[in-house]
């Protein structure tokens, strides 16, 4: 049973991180300095006696600090939540690798993020995992394969995660899988393509005012 404290401490976070996915800043939230926010995580993990408590708070400080590129604590963090979790809580666990699938291709180590990002694919199939992050499971997968040379496999989780993205109407996951589907299309050197997919992308940025890609 998750405490009144951290429920109020996790809505202020889900504020955060709606207005943050508004203006575009995916996946980096909390990244403007709301350190009273990152405090009372931190105070989560040193008190909270609920463990999925623990298991989140050390999520989202992972999710922080790796959109401040201090990798080191973000793996702490991430790694410290699937210690805790233990495969119990499927929807953090697939957060969790997610995350650590994406700080490692952040550092061009594009074995252990598909290592990661395949791990998190398992677990993001089951029908009670938000289907958000599975979209973002194929994204990240196919940028794995993009960096790894593997252009097939590359095209098709990309296309898997821009059918899902379209059906969930998530106009923000659109234009980024757009916007690689573009970048691959141009190293394909299929440059009719890639302008239709990039053309794409900016009919929807334009229609919501979308200032990151």
């Amino acid at each position: 049973m998750l405490s009144m404290y951290f429920r109020h401490i996790v809505g202020i976070i889900f504020f955060i991180l709606c207005f943050s996915f508004s203006r575009g800043n995916v996946p980096h939230f909390i990244v403007n300095g709301n350190y009273s926010v990152i405090d009372s995580l931190k105070k989560v993990i040193a008190e909270s006696k609920e463990i999925k408590e623990r298991i989140i708070a050390n999520n989202y400080l992972g999710a922080y600090y790796e959109g401040v590129s201090n990798y080191k604590s973000a793996l702490h963090h991430l790694y410290a939540s699937d210690k805790l979790n233990a495969g119990k809580y499927i929807e953090e666990r697939v957060f969790c690798y997610n995350y650590i699938g994406y700080i490692y291709w952040h550092k061009s180590e594009y074995k252990m993020a598909l290592y990661y990002h395949n791990k998190a694919l398992v677990l993001a199939q089951d029908s009670s995992v938000n289907r958000n992050n599975l979209a973002f499971t194929y994204m990240m997968l196919g940028s794995d394969y993009y960096d790894l040379g593997d252009y097939e496999q590359t095209s098709k989780y990309y296309f898997q995660s821009l059918q899902l993205y379209e059906h969930l109407e998530d106009k923000v996951g659109c234009i980024m899988i757009n916007n690689r589907l573009s970048k691959l299309y141009y190293k394909l050197k299929d440059y009719t393509r890639s302008k239709e997919q990039a053309e794409k992308a900016q009919k929807i940025n334009v229609s919501i005012d979308y200032t990151r890609v």
